[in-house]
């Protein structure tokens, strides 16, 4: 029997104090078949040393050395060299559950050829707290007894330090991290999810995040605009793939509380208006791209729900009045969907801002909106 080789690559800048933990969950699995290619990022602290120790005396250990290039170009460097069947990727902050490894190579045996594995994460503060589930899918959503997700799911998954993923694919396809824009992980996971065969699911938390410094390019104000490119390249890969109509309605959700995330925590400085003239324009552009009873319905949600400026929200929400008089949606249905939506919402706390705590509302939202649409249809 095949015992597949996992090739971890593990990010690293300035992380001596974490990177012995971070090491030991790798080279710790009970799954023993692995190499871990640590790229150390122009590190100035004692992490390059902590890297050599581990060298010396692990020989699955191999060490790359860049000059502050950031994490996609030193993750691309890894993947280049890789040798894997599958990759996962870590940062040197974080650790790994010590049976990660063998639950998705369990998972996997036997599957598909392009299968993929994606599973929780968890926050630990300083103090070593658990503070919430990263990537908002928890048992109750997504149930154990589940394995498979359908492909409606693809469009959720934007981190790819939670993803399992094989190296075959990645290297037929040439799938690489953008070095050139940010939120480049959004698209990566974007034309991962456009091409698996299958996607197996894991609930509980096998990755471990803690505070701190993620990478050694600090990021400038005016790079938070590619979130616009990154959502325009997404949608592509599935489109092209054939997708876009199972992942429409996820997809847009996903990205309608990242843009109105970014303009809520005041990424943005306030006193660049040029800046905040171009966002609103992009993010009035993806607006106009929304099927209008798909945004009608996600404006409610995060309205009740607290995501974005309320003026910004209440002003959308004219618009989307406007437009939808415009095209003439029979007066019954829409009726009907702004009583769903408001028994919903009615049912949710305005205090709620963490997207897992809000992942199943807006299931039940897209379920009886699917309904209400194709009724609508129907009877015209």
């Amino acid at each position: 029997m095949h015992v597949p080789l996992i090739s971890i690559i593990v990010y690293v800048y300035n992380a001596e104090t974490s990177l012995k933990e971070c090491l030991d969950s790798v080279f710790k699995q009970p799954h023993s078949s692995i190499e871990a290619i640590c790229v150390n990022d122009g590190s100035v602290d004692d992490s390059k040393a902590v890297l050599t120790r581990y060298m010396e005396e692990d020989s699955r250990m191999r060490l790359l050395s860049m000059d502050r290039q950031g994490i996609a170009a030193c993750r691309n460097a890894a993947l280049n060299i890789a040798t894997g069947d599958y990759v996962l990727f870590l940062d040197a902050h974080d650790s790994l559950h010590p049976d990660v490894l063998t639950e998705c190579v369990e998972r996997i045996s036997g599957g598909d050829s392009y299968s993929c594995v994606a599973f929780n994460g968890v926050m630990k503060t300083s103090a070593g707290r658990r503070l919430e589930i990263i990537s908002g899918y928890s048992e109750k959503n997504l149930p154990r007894t589940i394995d498979t997700l359908n492909n409606e799911y693809r469009a959720l998954f934007i981190n790819a330090a939670l993803l399992f993923l094989p190296m075959a694919m990645l290297k037929e396809h040439t799938i690489r991290f953008n070095e050139k824009m940010h939120y480049e992980e959004f698209e990566f996971c974007a034309r991962c999810f456009s091409l698996v065969d299958s996607i197996h699911w894991i609930s509980k938390p096998m990755y471990f995040y803690t505070e701190g410094q993620r990478g050694s390019v600090a990021i400038l104000p005016a790079r938070h605009i590619d979130v616009f490119q990154v959502y325009r390249a997404a949608k592509s890969h599935f489109t092209d793939s054939g997708l876009w109509y199972t992942v429409e309605h996820l997809f847009y959700a996903r990205y309608l509380v990242i843009l109105l995330n970014i303009r809520q925590d005041s990424i943005l400085p306030s006193n660049n208006a040029t800046l905040i003239h171009k966002y609103e324009t992009e993010f009035r552009a993806v607006i106009n791209d929304v099927p209008k009873l798909i945004l009608y319905s996600l404006l409610n949600f995060f309205e009740r729900t607290g995501y974005g400026r309320r003026n910004l929200i209440l002003g959308i929400r004219t618009d989307i009045e406007r437009i939808i008089r415009k095209r003439s949606v029979r007066a019954s249905s829409q009726g009907k969907i702004r009583t769903v939506i408001r028994s919903i919402l009615m049912k949710v706390s305005p205090t709620y801002k963490a997207i897992h705590q809000t992942r199943e509302l807006m299931y039940s939202l897209q379920k009886q909106m699917e309904e209400l649409m194709s009724a609508d249809k129907n009877n015209r």
